[in-house]
């Protein structure tokens, strides 16, 4: 069964982050890439997060993106950045590596 993994924070993340193919890693932060192993990771985007309020509508927050979402696609490892903060003030920047089983 693949799963959902959510991070609150990923400067909090061990520093590598042994995960399952088809997994999809989503953190709370306003970017991220992939350095390196782009075939065993993949960037599926950078998302608002928004609920359905009580009348029925799609809620959506102002301000920055607040997800990021990578897919894992096949065994191996890979480095992403995950950005955290401010995208158009102070930002940090974490950079974690994956590495993904089957």
């Amino acid at each position: 069964m693949t799963r959902l993994i959510e991070i609150d924070d990923a400067k909090y993340c061990a520093p590598s982050l042994s995960v399952k193919v088809g997994d999809l890693l989503v953190f709370s932060a306003s970017g991220g890439w992939v350095n390196t192993g782009d075939s065993a990771l993949r960037l599926v985007g950078v998302f608002m997060r928004a609920v359905i309020g009580t009348n029925r509508m799609v809620l959506e927050p102002v301000g920055s993106p607040n997800a990021v979402v990578f897919e894992v696609q096949q065994q191996g490892q890979a480095t992403i950045d995950v950005i955290s903060g401010n995208p158009f003030a102070i930002t940090v920047s974490t950079t974690l590596l994956i590495i993904a089983e089957d």
